[in-house]
């Protein structure tokens, strides 16, 4: 039950005509501060690696929706520079922030745009060097 994560609410009423992500919006910045609501098929791929944290309350949206801020349009340049490189490179970004600033959010959003493209996305829940072995 502790990590029982809830990702939709039918109470909740159906926003009309919001926006998926795909991989070709996600860096567009027309997008910015909008909700995009995730699909099934994505959902499911998160849902999946464990992305979604149970104290982020998912659960008041209809289906899972994100709103796209500054940040997320430049961490998807920063995703879209490396995808489309002729000699990809590494590229590595420290997110800090006081509890609640987005971090998790925006670490999902990446997650979702790197899935969106068809990439393998490993993910490491509640990870911390004390209980976690790295090779």
């Amino acid at each position: 039950m502790r990590k029982r994560v809830v990702l939709s609410n039918t109470n909740a009423l159906e926003v009309q005509g919001m926006q998926a992500p795909t991989a070709e919006n996600m860096v567009n910045p027309s997008i910015q501060n909008q909700m995009l609501g995730l699909d099934n098929d994505l959902v499911d791929s998160l849902r999946a690696i464990e992305a979604f944290k149970s104290t982020q309350g998912w659960n008041l949206f209809r289906r899972p929706a994100t709103l796209i801020r500054k940040e997320t349009l430049d961490m998807a340049k920063h995703i879209d520079a490396v995808a489309g490189a002729e000699k990809p490179e590494t590229v590595r970004k420290v997110l800090y922030g006081p509890r609640g600033s987005g971090k998790s959010v925006l670490l999902l959003q990446a997650k979702a745009m790197a899935l969106l493209k068809g990439w393998l996305v490993v993910h490491i829940p509640e990870g911390n060097q004390k209980n976690t072995l790295f090779v």
